[in-house]
């Protein structure tokens, strides 16, 4: 869980420069009451990747289920280490990305209609939306609650990493001047360094070296059978 707080918290920045113009750009209409359209914003986007946790949770387990999840951390641990040092490698096909492209392009039309609407909780469902928007960091914890041990760990995981990333958005809906670009550019060197520390906690998961918390043992993360089939 606190990992996943951490590279939100470490990513905020990188979330001003793709969420920060949707964040600074919310449609108000007094000046009293920023605060409470921040915190709107905020939680319609936490519900967002609470709910992609639940999604990614419940599939998580599937994989749990068919004996395969330990695999994956190792795999998914040994992609996030490669996208760092070799990124060029993980170039996606664009045949791979259309699908993706045609749901974006339907999210940037509901979040079009959400800034003209009149409706009371219209900087929630903005919030919401925009959870759903393409982003390296989300996709990388995606991954953290797909390898959770539980689909309630996984939206707990996911909305962790929400609450990381909202101080500096809700900070620029305040200043957007208040973080330098300098200040921006060196916490930002510090991303790929916890995506890769990120990579290895997912390989040591999956090998289940029996390390306590951060590598339990494989009879630990495999489901138990149940009494009816000992019978």
């Amino acid at each position: 869980m606190i990992e996943a707080f951490f590279l939100g918290l470490l990513g905020s920045l990188h979330c001003i420069g793709m969420c920060g113009p949707i964040a600074v750009s919310l449609p108000s209409s007094t000046r009293n009451n920023q605060f409470l359209k921040a915190i709107e914003y905020n939680l319609g986007r936490i519900l967002a990747y609470g709910f992609l946790g639940l999604v990614f949770g419940l599939f998580g387990q599937g994989l749990n289920i068919s004996g395969i999840q330990q695999w994956v951390a190792v795999i998914m641990g040994v992609l996030l280490i490669t996208s760092v040092f070799l990124p060029k490698l993980l170039k996606v096909k664009s045949f791979l990305t259309q699908p993706l492209l045609f749901f974006y392009t339907g999210v940037k039309n509901k979040l079009s209609y959400l800034f003209k609407s009149k409706s009371r909780f219209k900087h929630f469902g903005i919030g919401f939306v925009n959870g759903f928007l393409p982003c390296g960091l989300v996709y990388i914890v995606i991954i953290g609650a797909l390898l959770s041990h539980s689909v309630f760990d996984a939206i707990i995981y996911m909305i962790f990493f929400g609450i990381g990333t909202s101080p500096a958005l809700i900070i620029l809906i305040f200043s957007s001047r208040f973080i330098s670009k300098e200040l921006k550019q060196k916490i930002t060197k510090f991303i790929p360094a916890f995506i890769v520390v990120l990579g290895f906690l997912f390989v040591l998961r999956g090998l289940g070296l029996g390390i306590p918390y951060l590598s339990p043992p494989t009879e630990v993360l495999k489901p138990k059978p149940s009494i009816e089939n000992c019978h």
